[in-house]
């Protein structure tokens, strides 16, 4: 299960901007794609590719790049070399510190069609985004515990209020049905209640269940450039 928390850049806009009369609003995030809609045969290349993508739609002085959201389908597996060259490609480029999150998918959404051997990865730019990562393993054997974890390492302190000025959102990414289909293993909907329990419900949510593909399997979900498997140990 992995999952970031960042600042809502509606609640953290700078004191003493002038106010304008404009048809346009000033733009304070900017969000980038990079996509295939089925893979080269190399998984690395195909990361680099798409973080070249990404950085070449971005005008990095007034929007910095602070969070980029993989969607893979099995197609490019092994994720890991795709997230491999997504790193390499972010580090030659300066920016190897911008943390990435996300998860394997049935299919993927752009060019107004559905893309079942695609992938996406998604950038959000801005200089009024704060992002924090954190993984918390072994969630489908101890939801409760999992969730308590996830919230401690997002935390800036231990016992730390998660959310002091409401501006925070919580992306998260779960594990689903293990390979037998097996509805117990299905913990999803405990983790979020935990989590809303833990916080009171203040911290908005958003993301979902990772997916093994069209057919049943075990989905994945990624961090960094390491990719996360969850297979619940037998009860």
């Amino acid at each position: 299960m992995t999952a970031v928390l960042h600042n809502s850049a509606s609640n953290a806009l700078p004191c003493g901007v002038p106010a304008t009369v404009s048809d346009r609003p000033p733009n304070y995030v900017q969000v980038v794609v990079g996509k295939r809609a089925e893979p080269s045969g190399d998984p690395e290349a195909d990361g680099r590719d798409l973080a070249r993508q990404c950085l070449e739609q971005i005008d990095r002085r007034r929007f910095p790049p602070r969070l980029f959201v993989l969607w893979a389908t099995p197609d490019f597996q092994p994720y890991e070399q795709v997230l491999a060259g997504i790193r390499a490609e972010l580090a030659a480029s300066k920016a190897a510190d911008v943390p990435l999150i996300g998860t394997s998918a049935a299919a993927v959404w752009f060019d107004q069609k559905v893309r079942e051997h695609g992938v996406l990865l998604i950038c959000l730019a801005s200089k009024l985004i704060d992002a924090k990562v954190a993984v918390a393993e072994r969630a489908q054997d101890d939801p409760i515990r999992a969730a308590g974890q996830l919230l401690d390492r997002l935390r800036s302190a231990k016992g730390a209020d998660i959310n002091p000025r409401g501006n925070r959102h919580l992306m998260i990414y779960l594990p689903g049905y293990s390979d037998d289909l097996d509805p117990a293993q299905y913990v999803a909907p405990e983790i979020v209640d935990e989590i809303n329990r833990q916080t009171f419900g203040r911290v908005h949510m958003f993301g979902g269940v990772s997916s093994g593909g069209l057919e049943p399997g075990v989905g994945s979900q990624f961090l960094g450039t390491a990719s996360f498997s969850e297979q619940p140990w037998p009860r």
